[in-house]
């Protein structure tokens, strides 16, 4: 499904769980697609609600497989697990994930982000022209269809952990 409203208040994704189209029980999960930003190399993943599913285990799987390193949020105070479409889902009891390009403190990574959160986001700077990392889009790419296949194959479909803080 594809979403809009999400800076307005996640209006979209909102929508479509308070009124899903097929049973609740169809609902395997949800991996949002959102706030990638390939602005470097692709070796630090930062994913959202990492250890509250099982979705966390196989992004851990696929990532660790092609040589990405997995973590959990290091900044929550921003309160991006909050602010993006898969918060919707979380709230309504289907188990979620959310990815950003992660980095290390003190890096050219972080630099970068940094130097784009305060001069792109959101900007007129924030369009198609922009310098992106086509390889580390790429490599994205192939971790998300990865994700996909795994989590899709699969004989069961994803599940909460026991001791899920977001778990309802």
């Amino acid at each position: 499904a594809v979403f809009t409203g999400e800076e307005k208040g996640l209006l979209g994704s909102r929508y479509f769980v308070e009124h899903l189209p097929v049973p609740r029980s169809r609902i395997a999960a949800n991996i949002n697609l959102d706030q990638l930003r390939p602005l470097f190399p692709l070796e630090l993943l930062t994913v959202h609600a990492l250890d509250d599913t099982n979705l966390g285990d196989d992004a851990r799987a696929v990532a660790t497989a092609m040589g990405i390193q997995v973590q959990n949020d290091p900044e929550p105070v921003r309160g991006l697990l909050r602010r993006s479409d898969h918060w919707a889902f979380l709230q309504a009891g289907i188990p979620a994930v959310n990815f950003v390009f992660g980095y290390r403190p003190g890096t050219e990574s972080e630099r970068i982000y940094r130097q784009w959160y305060r001069e792109g986001y959101h900007t007129p700077k924030d369009d198609l022209a922009q310098k992106l990392d086509w390889k580390a889009a790429a490599d994205f790419n192939r971790f998300y269809y990865g994700l996909v296949e795994r989590v899709a194959t699969q004989d069961t479909a994803p599940a909460w952990k026991a001791g899920s803080t977001l778990r309802r």
